[in-house]
């Protein structure tokens, strides 16, 4: 990574690691989710565009930016929520998940997405639930 980014974010304002979580795109954005601001942040210095989560996301856990520029967020109790450039899309137990508690999300080399779920030991590889046992 170049290490003028890490300048970037350490120069940001108001920029807090116990309540953010960031990730770089492909065009070297760099995305803040903010939790104490509760708003997802593109940053590409020196301008940063702001959009305020929907309600209900109940904090963020885990954010990657996936090899679409695609958004992905664990929300604590707001499920898995994908942000496109422009809208949110929220995913929740009504969508299929196995429970509303993400904790991580996470892609892999065959650009598969997986969330660990906070309860009943879930994980879920976005599609279908699978149980820890």
């Amino acid at each position: 990574m170049d290490s003028t980014i890490n300048t970037y974010i350490y120069h940001y304002p108001g920029f807090n690691t116990s309540q953010n979580y960031l990730c770089v795109d492909n065009e070297d954005n760099v995305w803040i989710a903010d939790n104490e601001t509760g708003e997802l942040i593109k940053y590409n210095p020196p301008v940063s565009v702001r959009y305020p989560f929907p309600v209900g996301f109940g904090g963020i856990k885990s954010i990657i930016c996936d090899s679409q520029d695609n958004i992905w967020l664990a929300a604590y109790i707001g499920g898995v929520v994908i942000f496109d450039g422009s809208q949110f899309t929220q995913y929740t137990v009504a969508d299929g998940l196995g429970n509303n508690h993400a904790g991580v999300v996470f892609q892999d080399s065959h650009d598969t997405i997986w969330v660990a779920g906070l309860q009943f030991n879930s994980f879920f590889k976005f599609g279908y639930v699978h149980l820890l046992i």
